[in-house]
């Protein structure tokens, strides 16, 4: 409205657009063989969190899982992680990489709604997020995930507790979609 009466944008210039996503079918999910996925998607690790979840993982989650890293940061091979670095918005591996992830983490720094947090819901994972921002709206702690403080430790047990009870984490992923 504000464009139009303030701004004096014709009304058939004006679209709204609003923030989300199409739900869509259910996804197909996939148990690959091996040790469960648990995945993170941020352009940068530092302020989304990614920084903190590489750590948690070398300290408490090698060897339980695979961490699977779409990030734009440059990181040495390691083992038992994975790094997508050539991901763009919009890239149709990314539902592929959800579909056969177990958890997704993301421990952000700053975000107040990220959208990856939505793309996980969909993708019917249950999320591990920080309280920053509106993430305790997105993720209700213990429905749909589970929310802990900027805490290595706190998110390292948080996943390894989705990990030691898969039936809680698919209840709480179908409560995310």
């Amino acid at each position: 409205e504000s464009l139009r009466s303030a701004y004096g944008v014709p009304a058939d210039r004006v679209r709204i657009v609003p923030f989300g996503l199409s739900v869509g079918a259910a996804p197909v999910r996939v148990d690959p063989p091996g040790l469960p996925e648990v995945t993170f998607v941020g352009s940068t690790l530092a302020r989304k969190g990614g920084t903190r979840l590489l750590r948690a993982f070398r300290q408490h989650l090698q060897g339980r899982c695979v961490l699977n890293l779409v990030t734009r940061d440059p990181l040495p091979p390691e083992p038992g992680v994975n790094v997508f670095a050539d991901f763009t918005p919009g890239d149709s591996r990314l539902p592929e990489l959800l579909a056969r992830s177990a958890v997704f983490a993301f421990p952000t720094e700053m975000d107040n709604s990220p959208y990856a947090v939505l793309e996980a819901m969909r993708a019917a994972l249950p999320v591990v997020a920080t309280r920053v921002g509106a993430v305790p709206e997105m993720v209700v702690d213990g429905s749909n995930g589970l929310l802990v403080p900027h805490d290595d430790d706190a998110l390292a047990a948080a996943i390894g507790a989705l990990l030691d009870d898969p039936g809680t984490a698919v209840a709480m992923g179908r409560a995310g979609r």
